[in-house]
């Protein structure tokens, strides 16, 4: 649980999953610092941050957030600013990601995109992304279809089927049960529960 961050290179073009912290390690380094003045360096050695040395930063052509908790979004104020690419999330997640910015007076060159769940955005003619919704504790979080011209890869990072969710609308199991049909090449999938022979509790409960 943490640094989540996953690059899909599909010919010359790479988009960035996720940017998150390891939360246990940078409140440890950043206890009694002005976390302003910090490094991405610092906190790639302190391992709070996803290390990007052998990324091939020219060839990434969005940074795509799947919700807004710091596992996932958190590493985005540090690193984003090294790639000339979007962040491109939903309008929550966004929101989330400003507050952060604002709340600690830091600068993101990166433009940042909102688009809605169960919504598709272009990232370039032979990619595109679509937003689709899902349940999680934390509003607006999504499963990321990667569309190229070499089939479809499924992004399913930290999500529950919550058929009561206390806010916003329950898994799009239609959308994915399409893209089932007309197939996946490749799934990234985890869950942190899958080795407990249990049900997940709904967010209502």
């Amino acid at each position: 649980v943490g640094k989540n961050m996953t690059a899909v290179r599909e010919k010359d073009e790479i988009i960035v999953l996720d940017m998150g912290l390891n939360l246990d390690n940078y409140i440890k380094y950043t206890e009694d610092e002005d976390i302003v003045r910090i490094t991405a360096s610092e906190l790639v050695k302190a391992g709070a941050v996803p290390d990007i040395k052998d990324l091939e930063i020219n060839k990434v052509k969005a940074i795509v957030i799947t919700h807004a908790h710091l596992d996932h979004l958190g590493a985005a104020p540090f690193l984003s600013n090294k790639f000339n690419a979007p962040i491109v999330c939903t309008p929550y997640t966004a929101s989330v990601l400003n507050a952060i910015i604002k709340d600690n007076k830091m600068i993101l060159k990166n433009e940042i995109k909102e688009v809605s769940p169960n919504s598709t955005y272009r990232i370039s003619n032979n990619t595109k992304i679509e937003f689709i919704n899902m349940t999680h504790s934390v509003p607006q979080t999504v499963m990321v279809a990667l569309h190229t011209k070499d089939g479809v890869l499924l992004y399913a990072n930290d999500f529950k089927f919550d058929l009561y969710p206390g806010i916003g609308k329950k898994p799009n199991f239609k959308r994915l049960e399409e893209l089932g049909k007309s197939g996946v090449k490749v799934l990234i999938l985890d869950s942190i529960y899958a080795s407990r022979e249990q049900k997940t509790p709904s967010e209502s409960v």
